[in-house]
């Protein structure tokens, strides 16, 4: 389900939004927005009308970018008659490691079960999952969560992704998307640029081609 969002231009700093169900039907109409107020306001507000946790409303730009809930129409360059859309994705979505599941509810909040080591003890990190969770991925023996917020959290075997403390201050904002394999994850953030972690020898280094990952990646790693 996917809604667009068509925005109008009343004032500088109040832009006008208007919400509308691209099969037909308004959601929310002519809404005085703050230029610098984040989106993910006007997400829960059209989540809200819509009866779905906002958890599963993703942000996608013109060009099919997804947005942080966190930034402003200031920050993205809103201009008079930009069309955006609001995807709606599914209820629980499970991803998992070779030996643990993690899924993440409608209510935005992750669970884990299955062999501790690998996943399935999630009680260290269990604050940071309690809602706001948007993706989940998993490598063989670890979890990587991508928040509301474009943060992420790492739990499980530490030498395969579990332990992402050597770029924590990469992964605490920005993150679009995080894909995993054997060993190693590789995250994709808002300006274009790659941080890794993990197994060395399976792709969680990646200092040799760093100077390549500063921007401009596709949004496929």
């Amino acid at each position: 389900q996917n809604i667009g969002f068509e925005l109008s231009q009343a004032k500088s700093t109040m832009p006008t939004l208007s919400v509308a169900l691209v099969g037909g039907g308004e959601v929310l109409s002519n809404i005085a927005f703050p230029d610098h107020s984040p989106l993910g306001k006007l997400a829960r507000a059209a989540a809200r009308d819509l009866g779905v946790a906002v958890t599963r409303c993703v942000l996608l730009s013109p060009s099919g970018k997804r947005m942080a809930h966190s930034v402003t129409p200031s920050q993205e360059g809103l201009e008079d008659g930009d069309v955006f859309s609001l995807l709606v994705v599914g209820g629980t979505r499970l991803a998992s490691t070779t030996t643990a599941f993690a899924a993440v509810r409608e209510d935005g909040s992750a669970i884990t079960w299955g062999h501790p080591a690998y996943g399935g003890n999630s009680q260290e990190v269990s604050a940071e999952l309690a809602g706001g969770v948007l993706q989940v991925v998993g490598t063989n023996a670890a979890f990587s969560a991508v928040t509301q917020g474009g943060s992420v959290v790492t739990w499980g075997y530490s030498t395969w992704g579990g332990n992402s403390d050597e770029v924590k201050s990469q992964l605490s904002s920005g993150v679009h998307k995080v894909v995993g394999k054997f060993g190693a994850f590789a995250a994709i953030k808002e300006d274009g640029s790659v941080v890794t972690w993990g197994d060395a020898g399976r792709g969680g280094n990646s200092d040799e081609v760093k100077h390549q990952l500063t921007g401009g990646n596709s949004d496929e790693v």
